[in-house]
């Protein structure tokens, strides 16, 4: 009786730790996903070459040296793979807001979800007002504005899935990475 009694109090201590803390841990889903298109989306050279330069970098770092950053974005198909993997896109295949508020609540430790809300409301402003106003969807500067008038031709789903990935990496809480570009 007296070990049930210690095993409960202690996992009650674990659990009220992980709750207290809130240890930001990326979604068993999100994880998925990114293997998921890793494997479909990405050529075999690329991930040769990407994990190659991940053991020298381990190797660097173990030596004390400088390593080399691992900052190159992926192909726009693997960022839309994930939002489909996710069922984070509308029947037409851009990002879907009221989808990607349901897979927030319930994917994300709410300290981290709030901060998430408002960068996904921010890119979806700015998504919408690009589309408004027949302007490509950039999510590190303004908009391309149609300077001569005339029809822009449509920018690629896959290339919006890339920008919208690209916007919700910039978060700002570099403790809490949910979504990664690149």
């Amino acid at each position: 009786m007296f070990k049930l009694i210690t095993l409960c109090v202690a996992l009650a201590l674990i659990i009220e730790y992980h709750v207290v803390n809130c240890i930001c841990e990326k979604s068993n889903r999100m994880l998925a996903a990114e293997d998921v298109c890793w494997t479909r989306e990405v050529k075999i050279a690329t991930r040769i070459q990407y994990t190659t330069k991940s053991v020298l970098n381990f190797a660097k770092e173990k030596l004390g040296l400088e390593t080399e950053s691992q900052d190159e974005p992926q192909v726009c198909d693997y960022y839309e793979c994930i939002f489909k993997e996710l069922k984070m896109l509308n029947g037409n295949g851009y990002p879907d807001n009221n989808k990607m508020v349901n897979w927030i609540d319930n994917n994300i430790i709410y300290k981290y979800a709030k901060t998430q809300y408002e960068v996904l409301e921010k890119c979806m402003e700015d998504l919408s007002q690009s589309i408004a106003s027949n302007m490509y969807f950039f999510a590190d500067s303004k908009p391309t504005d149609n300077i001569e008038g005339t029809p822009l031709p449509l920018q690629e789903k896959c290339e919006i899935s890339k920008e919208f990935m690209k916007c919700l990496s910039q978060s700002g809480t570099a403790e809490c990475v949910i979504f990664q570009y690149p």
